[in-house]
């Protein structure tokens, strides 16, 4: 099974789960070099599911977390 993991809130991440094991995990602060950096980007997502060797298309769920109400940017 595998799973996405967003969270949109202070220190915003994406992280791929296979069968309950993180096969990806990417801070968005390590990206874009803000501390603390809240909300996700599309590359910030893809770079997870690269690094998994992953599809969208290939997910079995989603999982959306956020602490400070904000949205994804595209």
């Amino acid at each position: 099974m595998l799973i996405l993991g967003l969270h949109f809130g202070h220190d915003a991440a994406a992280a791929v789960l296979r069968d309950g094991r993180v096969a990806a995990y990417v801070l968005r602060e390590r990206r874009n070099r803000v501390k603390h950096a809240m909300t996700l980007d599309m590359a910030t997502i893809e770079t997870a599911l690269d690094e998994a060797g992953v599809t969208a298309a290939q997910l079995d769920h989603v999982a959306v977390t956020s602490t400070q109400r904000k949205d994804l940017i595209i």
